[in-house]
């Protein structure tokens, strides 16, 4: 009855000795990692894949890490891969993840091909073919030092099952692309609400969300303070406005020089403030018979380019009034048949002060 006993006991024995054997047998983290990059330098892209983490693998498939790296190798790679290095600066390791930093030493081929020129001399021609261009800096090269270059870098890895695979993180680089992406629209969004005075509280509340995913995104925070400036500044504007009469409004059809009637406003403007204006608007609504308004058109009477008020410009200064030339009137193009002549309401909508 005992002999089924040490059976299973020899088994399990058996058992654990091809386990450690395995484990034993599994490459270290700085081997894995220099195959890794081996791979990658050379264009191996399966084989590079093959030493990615489980957790990276499940953001992204083999096709799709085929298909974004299809044109990642230099075709003269692998000619030169003997000068290809991976020095290991240092290495923290633990049962289940490793951190390793380290120096990757390339040929320096954009500086060999430097030298090199087409066949027909002309620099400006196409590329020399990188077969051809392989075998002319082997032979460039034959007798001299390969010039090269390094890079650091810094490597997570993980043990998955007693094997060391390599953690690029790609869940957090879709987090970071979906991060970037939100910040960008939401700048954009911020911008188009800025073009207009009674948008300017919604567009800081779009910049309060971009700091909410960058408490450092300059853009925002200058945005903020210059956004409250604007809406500063549009008080001050409402609260003026009250003080820029519109009178003497006049609507009609009127007979232009070609002798055919178009609609048409006239009005006046007086600046009872203290402040110079280098532009007033003023927006007319236009009524059917009912009274409903049907259309509107804005005019700016009063108009001066900023810091540049000399010639024709006008600027509405203090008790001054503002009329069209005899004879003269806007056109209102827009409107449309069912207008009701004469039936407008206008008010002077935005202002900009000269000082």
């Amino acid at each position: 009855m005992k002999k089924p006993v040490f059976k299973i006991l020899f088994v399990l024995v058996a058992i654990c000795a091809l386990s450690a054997c395995d484990n034993n047998a599994f490459p270290e983290p700085d081997e894995v990692l220099t195959d890794y990059l081996l791979a990658v330098y050379t264009g191996q892209n399966e084989v590079a894949y093959g030493y990615v983490s489980s957790e990276d693998k499940s953001v992204k498939s083999l096709n799709d890490y085929l298909a974004e790296n299809k044109n990642r190798a230099d075709p003269m790679a692998k000619e030169f891969v003997d000068e290809f290095e991976v020095r290991i600066v240092s290495q923290n390791q633990s049962d289940t993840n490793a951190a390793i930093k380290a120096s990757i030493i390339l040929p320096d081929l954009d500086g060999m091909l430097k030298g090199l020129q087409p066949a027909s001399g002309k620099p400006d021609d196409d590329k020399i073919d990188p077969k051809i261009a392989a075998q002319m800096l082997k032979k460039k090269y034959e007798d001299l030092d390969i010039p090269t270059v390094y890079k650091n870098e810094s490597f997570q890895l993980v043990n998955e099952m007693g094997a060391w695979k390599v953690h690029l993180n790609w869940q957090g680089e879709l987090m970071q692309k979906a991060r970037e992406e939100r910040i960008s629209s939401l700048l954009a969004e911020a911008r188009e609400l800025r073009k207009s005075d009674s948008t300017l509280e919604a567009a800081i509340e779009k910049y309060k969300e971009v700091l909410e995913l960058d408490s450092n995104m300059i853009i925002a925070i200058h945005g903020i303070k210059d956004t409250e400036q604007e809406i500063r500044e549009y008080e001050q504007k409402q609260a003026y406005i009250k003080k820029v009469s519109l009178y003497d409004l006049e609507s009609k059809f009127y007979t232009t020089f070609s002798n055919t009637k178009v609609p048409g406003v006239k009005f006046k403007i007086k600046n009872n403030g203290d402040r110079l204006l280098r532009e007033v608007e003023v927006t007319v609504y236009f009524k059917n018979a009912s009274g409903t308004v049907i259309a509107e058109e804005r005019y700016r009477p009063v108009l001066a380019m900023k810091k540049s008020y000399s010639g024709d410009q006008v600027i509405l200064k203090k008790n001054y009034i503002w009329q069209m030339e005899e004879g003269n009137f806007y056109k209102a193009d827009a409107v449309p048949t069912e207008w009701k002549e004469g039936a407008v309401e206008a008010k002077v909508t935005n202002i900009k002060f000269a000082e």
